[in-house]
């Protein structure tokens, strides 16, 4: 089974860090942004997953939504969940990912992944 990370967007909200590099490449922490939904990963989406993003419509902002995607499995019954405990932001701003590189360096200091 393989799982699917859909990250996206064009970075407007961060420009001019992102007029040479993708948002998601941006560092976070010591390394960039995609790496900590890539490492905690554990293959969430099966192979059902293309013929329901090819159903979506994109949003208001041009773009397919991942809540889309999880609430088309809820419709079907295929989707479990659970609490994470811990931190989770949009980090399309200049003050939310700022908050974002305090937090994983925090944790870093405090020996936590």
């Amino acid at each position: 089974m393989k799982g699917i990370i859909l990250a996206g967007g064009k970075g407007t909200r961060l420009h001019p860090l992102t007029r040479h590099t993708n948002k998601h490449l941006l560092p976070v922490g010591p390394e960039p942004m995609i790496y900590n939904p890539v490492r905690n990963m554990v293959a969430i989406y099966d192979s059902q997953v293309w013929s329901i993003i090819d159903g979506l419509k994109p949003s208001r902002r041009g773009e397919y939504e991942i809540t889309d995607v999880n609430n088309a499995y809820v419709a079907r019954g295929e989707l479990q969940y659970d609490f994470v405990r811990g931190t989770w932001m949009d980090t399309g701003t200049f003050e939310s990912y700022r908050r974002a590189n305090e937090i994983m360096f925090d944790r870093m200091k405090a020996g936590r992944p």
